[in-house]
């Protein structure tokens, strides 16, 4: 179960900096912790249209997105439940470690 977690973190942490139309070949954890970072953002103070910065309920993650580009179509992302479409926002994603914080910036803007 750890190991799954590990690679569950390492997979969301390599998909830093990506707006959601290039998240490819998600499983169902990573869609799980993927929802859940959404979730945060949704629930952080600010508008859609600007970038928002904030950190999940349970600690884990630091989160900043760059809003969807004026007139963007909405990012489909494949799961293995099906397909999910959402504004095709960019995630920057920071892991949070007890003291300790490594964080994995995209290089694309």
């Amino acid at each position: 179960e750890r190991e799954a977690a590990a690679r569950t973190r390492a997979a969301i942490l390599r998909r830093s900096g990506q707006r959601l139309s290039e998240w490819a070949h998600l499983d169902a954890d990573q869609l799980d912790t993927l929802l859940s970072l959404l979730a945060a953002v949704a629930a952080s103070p600010g508008r859609p249209d600007q970038m928002r910065t904030t950190s999940t309920g349970d600690g884990l993650w630091r989160l900043r997105a760059d809003p969807a580009p004026v007139g963007a179509a909405a990012a489909v992302v494949h799961t293995p439940h099906g397909r999910f479409a959402h504004p095709d926002l960019r995630l920057h994603i920071t892991a949070i470690d007890a003291g300790d914080v490594t964080q994995l910036v995209g290089t694309t803007s």
